[in-house]
């Protein structure tokens, strides 16, 4: 199964996000099938989201994680 989740990147105490899609059973810094877009939890948590990349992998039967979910929906309303 396809989850659409966050992945951490950056240095540390500089958390940046990165909206992935990987298989379920995959480790958090496994694999990645395709790079959605990205977050920076620093300045003012900005959220970026590809939504013509996000509608084929929900099309395809990707499940989202909650965090990633508020995300998709912050990003939404910004743009």
């Amino acid at each position: 199964m396809l989850k659409i989740r966050l992945m951490r990147t950056g240095k540390k105490n500089r958390p940046f996000y990165r909206v992935v899609v990987q298989e379920a059973g995959n480790k958090v810094q496994g694999a990645v099938k395709d790079t959605l877009g990205t977050y920076d939890a620093i300045k003012g948590g900005n959220a970026r989201i590809n939504q013509e990349r996000l509608k084929l992998w929900l099309a395809r039967g990707a499940k989202v994680s909650p965090t990633a979910a508020a995300l998709i929906k912050k990003a939404a309303k910004a743009a």
